[in-house]
């Protein structure tokens, strides 16, 4: 559960800043045909996540919510699965040859 919570954390806030400070703008850089070959077709192809981005960006305090929200989920069903799969139990099994 830890470990969920630690993700969720860095996903939100390390993760966006680290983008920005290493991703550059590459506009004006000349590149190699190898590597304007290797670009998208066009910029159609990435409308959808574009818009869903500039919404999540326009709303924050809904994505933070959502982001909470789903941790009481994770939380419940880590519990049930400790309750169920972590009982400590021993088992022993002896085998003797037959007729002895």
């Amino acid at each position: 559960m830890i470990a969920i919570v630690f993700s969720g954390i860095i996903s939100v806030t390390l993760t966006p800043m680290l983008c920005a400070r290493f991703l550059k703008d590459e506009h004006k850089e000349k590149h190699n045909a190898f590597y304007n070959s290797a670009k998208p077709p066009s910029i159609v192809s990435r409308m959808p996540m574009i818009a869903t981005l500039h919404w999540a960006m326009a709303h924050k305090r809904t994505i933070l919510a959502i982001f909470f929200a789903s941790l009481r989920p994770v939380w419940r069903c880590s519990w049930s699965c400790r309750k169920t799969f972590c009982r400590p139990t021993i088992s022993a099994s002896l085998d003797q040859p037959a007729g002895q």
